[in-house]
């Protein structure tokens, strides 16, 4: 069933609305507080996709953690991890990359090697920083 981000908002001290990201590809659950290509908390920063960020929990500073995006052939969000996205221009989930293979260039096929020799598990850590993992 797809999940609707609406419906996972919880608002956030700092005025944006925390929404659930899934990858399609390893079932992982991230929460998010933006979408598009330049966080409001660090506008000097441009990314080259839209994509789903979060404040990086970790960084002393308010930094964007890039989450994942949409895939560019299906639409489908996939999280950056090698095993189930590529980003070549745009980013692609790893069955559409797997899909048009012979379109990439030839540098490009250890990454996508990755994505075919490498099974997508559902991820297996679980974090207090709103990251769950999939059942």
């Amino acid at each position: 069933m797809e999940r609707n981000p609406r419906e996972d908002a919880k608002p956030e001290a700092s005025g944006l609305t925390m929404r659930t990201f899934e990858c399609k590809c390893c079932g992982i659950e991230i929460n998010y507080e933006y979408k598009g290509r330049t966080p409001p908390y660090e506008p000097s920063i441009v990314f080259l996709e839209d994509g789903y960020f979060r404040r990086d929990p970790f960084a002393d500073v308010k930094r964007p953690l890039f989450i994942g995006a949409d895939c560019n052939v299906c639409s489908r969000p996939v999280c950056a991890q090698p095993t189930c996205s590529l980003f070549f221009t745009k980013r692609f989930c790893a069955a559409c990359a797997k899909q048009y293979a012979e379109g990439f260039p030839l540098e490009l096929r250890p990454d996508l090697e990755k994505l075919q020799a490498m099974p997508v598990a559902p991820a297996t850590f679980d974090v207090d920083y709103g990251i769950r993992t999939s059942s």
